[in-house]
């Protein structure tokens, strides 16, 4: 078995196409919106950016002085640090009194009787 393979002319340009259509749209010059610095971040704070780019919390590159990262980089990174609350553990609204809880707990009790 040899390691000859035939394409037709007009397949060989098709595949050639593509590859390079493909190459092109991953190295294009990033969009203004696509990426963001520390002054243009989602995060607020410029020293926030510049921290958590330290810690390597995503993906920055260097533009000349400027650290820049994508923005949806930075966006994934605010999703993922959502904690959802149980509310079942963390009710809205607790509607035992406070006082009524601790006397119940035995950690307040009633002293005295007024006048």
């Amino acid at each position: 078995m040899s390691g000859l393979v035939v394409i037709e002319a007009a397949d060989l340009e098709k595949r050639i196409e593509a590859a390079v259509t493909r190459a092109l749209r991953l190295h294009a010059a990033p969009q203004a919106g696509d990426w963001c610095d520390a002054k243009t971040s989602p995060l607020g704070s410029p020293w926030t950016f510049r921290r958590l780019a330290k810690q390597g919390a995503f993906p920055t590159f260097k533009q000349g002085r400027k650290l820049i990262a994508r923005r949806a980089d930075v966006e994934r990174y605010i999703i993922d640090q959502r904690i959802e609350l149980d509310h079942e553990q963390h009710p809205q609204s607790d509607p035992v009194d406070p006082v009524e809880r601790l006397i119940a707990a035995g950690k307040l009790r009633v002293v005295g009787g007024g006048r």
